[in-house]
């Protein structure tokens, strides 16, 4: 006996194994690329993040070393007993986390000369002395120290300064260094404003791979050392990149990003438990698993539909036949073969052009949706992109004053150059300094003192040329740099229309202010072998010349071989 089958659920059949063949192949494929997705994503975001915490580190760094060589060599340059004063730095210090300063001589009795006692190291000055890992500036005088406790037994950085390396102090016979405590508070909240997942955090151990901050107050507290981990080990020699290791801490296989300060030499790794990306693979995988079962039900109902519909035709002729044979008249051919209207194929065609009026209604409303989304999307993208210009020109200008920073002036300075070595010009710099602008300051308030800085910092603006650069470099300091100048006699001219212009009144709150500034500069050429930082401190100096020839005056210094 042969097998007989209906057309209808052989069609239906058919459709759906056709729909189930590609659902089945998306859901094993998700299922096999859901976890290398999760690890590639997860790569890319640890080891940006780590990045970034190296970088903040970098400049904290690299700030405290810049406060340090101006709080300790300028005012103990200037110190009439060659002992540092540093009531103007005081607010600065706590700010930045210095505890205490320390200076320590060969032959002399140790001095603390800011800050509190019990914050000298545990094992002693002259040990810490001894424990230098890597220097901070290139001048190689701010080294900073293995971590080590403090008498109070709390972990603490020590940064040492050697006082005898700085040039104005190359006469001293005695070894002279200071030893500053650096609280380790702000790598710490750093360290913390990483949490993500269950279990994902970041940890910073110093140049020795002793832990600095790290999740597990345990190891913080006791200085851990955690070299043998395998990232910690990549990051004490430079290097960053990603890989998996077993972590004590968490008792996890973990995956992690890891980067190098470069300053310091220390590393920050970014560590998440290889089971939370288990975990999100899988979860990813039972959502694809869901679309593809709700893609499979629809494809179901379409095979069904699509299988009444091809059955109408033969449904129509086998009832012609029947008809036949019990005698009736041969009914009427559709439409298309002699014009004869047929039920079946009427409410076909009135049901598809009702559909059809549906589908356009609905995608004229889709349409019109999308446009409304998509006006949205660019308001959106449009605001985002006046936010990243907003946070592009923070990064690169002072807040208050709107005018460049140090890190544009270093890159203008570097393009200067490089312009002057190409059109055989010169390139100079000013260094500016408000004369008694403390006083000034203490007197009216700080609200009174950022207005001044604000007109100075336009009234410099205005004397300069549109080529020239003008940057904030610290409090009531600032700096011009001259591109393509022809000669020390432009210079000149340049620096007197800004001396005088900042001589003038300046009317703020209904009060009449008048204050001078002290002026330093240099030309140099462009295959000057002094580094960028070399020429703002050459030009520094000669502004305290100035300074010290009673202020509203300008030292000038050509660097050029003649």
């Amino acid at each position: 006996m042969k097998l007989q089958v209906k057309l209808r659920p052989t069609l239906f059949l058919a459709f759906a194994v056709v729909a189930l063949v590609p659902v089945l192949t998306l859901s094993i494929w998700l299922q096999n690329t859901a976890y290398t997705k999760a690890i590639e994503q997860v790569k890319e975001k640890h080891l940006l993040l780590a990045k970034h915490l190296t970088f903040t580190i970098d400049r904290y760094v690299l700030d405290i070393a810049h406060i340090l060589d101006t709080a300790l060599y300028e005012h103990a340059a200037l110190s009439s007993h060659n002992q540092p004063h540093f009531d103007e730095f005081m607010t600065l210090f706590y700010r930045m986390g210095i505890q205490m300063i320390a200076q320590v001589e060969t032959g002399a009795e140790t001095q603390i000369v800011f800050g509190d006692p019990r914050h000298q190291p545990k094992i002693g000055l002259e040990a810490i002395k001894q424990k230098p890992t890597n220097p901070i500036t290139q001048t190689n005088k701010t080294l900073i120290s293995q971590l080590s406790h403090n008498q109070n037994n709390i972990p603490t950085i020590y940064i040492l300064f050697n006082k005898t390396k700085d040039r104005l102090n190359s006469h001293t016979e005695n070894d002279s260094v200071y030893i500053i405590a650096l609280s380790t508070d702000f790598i710490i909240e750093l360290q913390k404003s990483i949490n993500f997942g269950i279990k994902g955090h970041a940890a910073i151990v110093d140049a020795s791979g002793y832990v600095i901050a790290h999740p597990k107050a345990e190891w913080q507290q006791s200085i851990k050392n955690i070299a043998t981990l395998k990232p910690v080990a990549e990051m004490l020699k430079g290097n960053s990149g990603v890989s998996q290791f077993y972590s004590p801490a968490i008792k996890a296989d973990m995956i992690s990003g890891y980067s190098t300060v470069k300053k310091t030499g220390w590393g920050v790794m970014v560590p998440q438990p290889m089971s939370e990306l288990k975990q999100e693979a899988r979860n990813s995988w039972l959502n694809g698993l869901i679309i593809a079962v709700l893609g499979l039900l629809i494809a179901s109902l379409i095979a069904l539909s699509l299988a009444n519909f091809l059955t109408l035709p033969i449904q129509f002729v086998l009832k012609s036949i029947k008809g036949l044979a019990r005698g009736e008249t041969t009914q009427t051919p559709p439409d298309f073969f002699r014009g004869v209207k047929i039920k079946e194929a009427d409410e076909l065609l009135q049901s598809f052009h009702k559909t059809a009026i549906n589908i356009h209604q609905a995608t004229e409303e889709l349409e019109s949706r999308v446009e409304e989304r998509t006006s949205e999307l660019q308001e959106e993208i449009n605001e985002r992109k006046k936010i990243e210009e907003k946070i592009r020109h923070i990064a690169t200008h002072d807040e208050l004053t709107g005018l460049a920073n140090r890190a544009l002036l270093i890159d203008r300075l570097k393009l200067s150059l490089s312009q002057a070595n190409r059109n055989k010009t010169l390139t100079a710099l000013l260094f500016l300094d408000l004369d008694k602008f403390k006083p000034v300051n203490d007197s009216y308030g700080h609200a009174i003192g950022d207005a001044l800085l604000q007109i100075v910092a336009q009234r410099i603006q205005e004397s300069i040329r549109t080529t020239d650069t003008a940057a904030r470099y610290a409090g009531d300091e600032f700096v011009v740099l001259l591109n393509e100048v022809a000669g020390m006699n432009d210079v000149n001219q340049l620096a007197k229309k800004i001396l005088s212009n900042l001589s003038q009144p300046y009317l703020i709150d209904n009060m009449t202010l008048n204050i001078s500034s002290s002026i330093g500069g240099i030309l140099v050429s462009a295959q000057s072998s002094l580094s960028q930082d070399t020429m703002i401190e050459q030009a520094d100096t000669l502004m305290y010349v100035s300074k010290e020839q009673g202020g509203n005056t300008i030292n000038l210094r050509s660097l050029v071989d003649t």
